[in-house]
């Protein structure tokens, strides 16, 4: 970007006719314009302009090199001013991992933002591990939890309620669980991300674990084992709540056991400018998920 500059002050010097023209043209004191012209002409190793009281010359060789450098300052204008005008338009393409188990929860909110932005190209990828977007080679990853790594930047999008779930028929065929003790009669599926239930026990505020019967990369497949009768699920409310209102699921509520919200979190690398094509996703998964 030096040497830039300083062809640009040397372009401004020939069209302006001096060094005060030059200067006011670009805004710079006349002294940091001649120590740019100067600086280029040591790089290059030839002397660009004649220099005297009355008047500055370009040289035979400089007027060579104002040619070139012209287009080059031009064509570096026009590619700034490109850049930032993609920039400021939501169209380009944008490079997305999600986690497999909250595919079924974000499906339609991505459907819904690109029939919103048709000229963003979003490329999707679901995985069973959690993703890095600067090793993995994406624009910004999701992400059950916060990712451990100080590399990247991170806000969080949503907290997700959850809640405990069964069949009716699940439901029926097993005792009421009154206590703690009577948890280990129960059948529990579970995330394979997390193949033993956290939950908080609230008269203490401790965790606990819950040891799991069957497990699966997606919540869309905890679902199916539970409308299956296989047991009892611990599924994002807002994913459920379909199921539960046309009663094929009911609300499971164990005593003193309250289940951990799922927090999501859009992680992405550090840069100089974010892109309104990711900010707009940003925007639009804070304003749907919650």
């Amino acid at each position: 970007m030096d040497r830039l500059t300083a062809m640009e002050s040397f372009q401004a010097v020939v069209d302006a006719g001096s060094f005060s023209g030059a200067a006011l043209r670009l805004h710079l004191s006349k002294a940091v314009v001649s120590k740019r012209v100067s600086s280029l002409e040591r790089h290059l190793g030839v002397q660009l302009l004649n220099r005297n009281t009355r008047q500055v010359c370009v040289t035979s060789q400089g007027a060579a090199f104002y040619n070139y450098c012209s287009n080059i300052v031009r064509d570096f204008n026009q590619a700034s001013e490109t850049l930032r005008q993609g920039q400021d338009k939501p169209e380009g393409e944008l490079k997305l991992a999600i986690p497999l188990c909250v595919a079924k929860l974000l499906q339609p909110i991505l459907m819904d933002f690109i029939n919103h932005y048709p000229d963003i190209h979003l490329k999707l990828h679901q995985a069973s591990r959690q993703l890095n977007p600067i090793a993995d080679g994406y624009d910004m990853a999701l992400c059950v939890g916060r990712l451990d790594d100080c590399n990247l930047v991170a806000r969080r999008l949503a907290s997700l309620e959850r809640c405990f779930c069964a069949s009716p028929a699940y439901a029926k065929g097993k005792n009421a669980v009154i206590g703690f003790e009577q948890l280990k009669f129960q059948r529990f599926l579970a995330l394979r991300q997390e193949p033993k239930w956290e939950v908080m026990q609230s008269h203490d505020n401790s965790a606990q674990e819950l040891p799991t019967v069957f497990t699966a990369d997606s919540y869309e497949m905890l679902m199916g084992a539970a409308l299956d009768g296989q047991g009892i699920a611990l599924m994002p409310r807002s994913l459920i709540q379909p199921y539960l209102d046309s009663g094929q699921l009911v609300e499971q509520h164990l005593p003193t056991l309250e289940p951990l919200p799922i927090e999501i979190f859009a992680v992405w690398p550090p840069n100089l400018g974010m892109p309104v094509r990711q900010r707009l996703l940003i925007e639009h998964l804070v304003d749907n998920l919650g």
